[in-house]
């Protein structure tokens, strides 16, 4: 049998990035929200944020900047009720599809393709345009080859690094 290769608008690999996954127990689900608002003061843009609940847990895991490091562990470290549940992954990377009208079927030949590469998918997320993996930085091209086994990227739309960088002041 045939396998015909399912197009997709394009992919984009990010730079290096810090991991933070914090999992709360319910009675702290305001906690998720803590993050983002220290985040946000310090001006720390979040570049992938999911929130989910396993068991009796309030699990949030978002992306920064690595060159952000050292200052986030710091503020979370400050956070008494933050401190003892956070787990942070330095040098990973988020690998963003975006599968047009294909996004179900995307996303269960990704699952298919990543784990036939033996590659550990740290978290994942869908919106109505993009579908995003969070997996080590190191894989990110191993993934793409995998990938591309079962999907077709617009030969322009393979980026490696991100271009654009946003700084507020």
């Amino acid at each position: 049998m045939h396998f015909q290769r399912i197009k997709t608008g394009g992919v984009k690999i990010s730079d290096k990035l810090l991991r933070i996954h914090i999992a709360n127990p319910l009675n702290r689900e305001k906690e998720q929200c803590r993050l983002c608002r220290i985040l946000a003061g310090e001006k720390i843009s979040i570049l992938f944020l999911t929130i989910d609940r396993k068991g009796g847990h309030i699990c949030t895991s978002c992306c920064v900047e690595l060159e952000h490091e050292e200052r986030v562990r710091a503020l979370i470290e400050s956070e008494a009720v933050m401190k003892d549940h956070a787990r942070f992954t330095p040098a990973v990377g988020l690998l963003s599809m975006f599968p047009h009208q294909s996004q179900l079927q995307v996303l269960g030949v990704s699952l298919h393709a990543l784990g036939k590469a033996n590659l550990p998918i740290l978290d994942l997320s869908s919106s109505l345009a993009a579908l995003s993996f969070v997996l080590k930085y190191e894989h990110l091209k191993r993934a793409l080859t995998a990938l591309s086994e079962f999907l077709v990227f617009p030969a322009d739309s393979v980026h490696l690094r991100s271009t654009v960088h946003v700084r507020q002041a």
